[in-house]
């Protein structure tokens, strides 16, 4: 998946739950997974990066 992907991916599932609908905790987990490996850069993705370093997993 390219960084390009990875963002329209966010994108719309950001839309998606502007407009009310239910999205599930897997896809927003492999959502953040895609765009990690991606190397797309957020705050957000940066702390799940460095909480999982902090537990091992």
């Amino acid at each position: 998946m390219t960084r390009d992907d990875a963002l329209k991916q966010l994108s719309h599932i950001a839309r998606e739950r502007a407009f009310g609908r239910q999205v599930g905790s897997d896809r927003l987990i492999q959502a953040g997974l895609d765009a990690l490996i991606a190397g797309v850069e957020s705050p957000s993705l940066a702390m799940s990066q460095r909480s999982a370093a902090e537990t091992g997993d």
